[in-house]
């Protein structure tokens, strides 16, 4: 009797914080539920989109200038590829070692495929 009683008060303001507190706990658990949803969703589509380019060892590739790409350290028509170089070892993760063409040194340490592209000669 006294259980059916207590059910029917108003619970004290620290019972109160307590189911709101507890109630936007699940609020919020349910919005990061959904929002990861759609950002495997989204992850999804761009990885369809993205064209993901192989190179082999041997093949002329040239490479982004990372260091200039930010506004104010190149000119307007300065070219920011620089090369061509020759792909020396393939490595793992979309990772490449690089050799210059005329002496076959290499050049620099390991570059990422994304600032990497195919070099074609006439």
């Amino acid at each position: 009797m006294k259980y059916i009683q207590d059910k029917n008060e108003e619970p004290n303001p620290i019972q109160r914080r307590m189911m709101q507190q507890i109630e936007t706990q699940q609020i919020q658990e349910t919005l990061m539920s959904k929002a990861q949803k759609y950002k495997d969703k989204v992850k999804v589509v761009f990885d369809k989109r993205g064209n993901q380019q192989t190179f082999q060892e041997n093949d002329l590739v040239l490479c982004w200038d990372i260091r200039r790409e930010d506004r104010g350290k190149h000119g307007k028509f300065d070219n920011l590829w620089f090369g061509p170089f020759r792909i020396a070892q393939v490595m793992e993760n979309n990772t490449f070692l690089l050799k210059h063409l005329d002496d076959n040194q290499q050049a620099g340490g390991p570059v990422n495929g994304h600032y990497l592209k195919k070099f074609f000669v006439e």
